[in-house]
């Protein structure tokens, strides 16, 4: 709902062309690729083997050192203030970038056994990241006024649905959390999440 949410708001508020044009800024997508797809995994994993990290523990961190910039970002970036427009090109182009290198990546650098399926990543892509402002745009373009009055409201829903993810999430988890504090690995979820 969350996801859903705020891609039908950004689609309401923008269109094709809003989206398309921070990809001609081809300096920033270079670098933001490369961060993505080489520098922050191997960061990540770096860091998972000098703290050595146990496997419960690494699986998971690792997993979001590759599949860092997620569509929760172009959301972050809806908090911020930021260009959303740029986010979600951005995490259009990352998500596809991240299809390709992920598996790449779980062969080399996950623990053995591990197998992360390449339709999962793009049913994400699909389903989570392009179909929801594309919903939003088709209505824009079909009912301009209806948008204008309409996105408005479906940011208050996906602001109130991200709370309650956020609290389901961690009440949930508590203990999961609790085992991490204890286990001293909480500067390393920091740093993981933070890139």
């Amino acid at each position: 709902l969350t996801l859903w949410s705020t891609g039908i708001g950004i689609g309401m508020s923008l269109g094709l062309r809003d989206v398309l044009a921070p990809l001609r800024q081809t300096g920033l997508v270079t670098r933001v690729v490369v961060l993505d797809v080489a520098v922050v995994p191997l960061l990540v994993w770096a860091l998972v083997e000098l703290l050595s990290i146990p496997d419960e523990y690494a699986i998971g961190l690792l997993l979001v050192g590759f599949a860092s910039a997620g569509p929760l970002g172009i959301k972050a970036a809806q908090i911020a203030g930021a260009d959303v427009a740029c986010a979600v090109s951005l995490v259009v182009v990352l998500e596809a970038a991240n299809a390709l290198v992920i598996p790449l990546w779980v062969g080399l650098l996950m623990p053995s056994g591990v197998d992360v399926p390449l339709g999962g990543l793009l049913g994400t892509l699909t389903v989570l990241v392009l179909l929801p402002p594309t919903v939003g745009m088709l209505v824009r373009w079909r009912s301009p006024g209806s948008a204008r009055r309409w996105a408005p409201r479906v940011v208050i829903v996906s602001n109130m649905s991200l709370m309650v993810v956020i609290a389901l999430v961690v009440g949930q988890n508590v203990s999961t959390l609790a085992d991490a504090f204890a286990a001293g690995i909480v500067p390393m979820i920091v740093v993981t999440v933070g890139f």
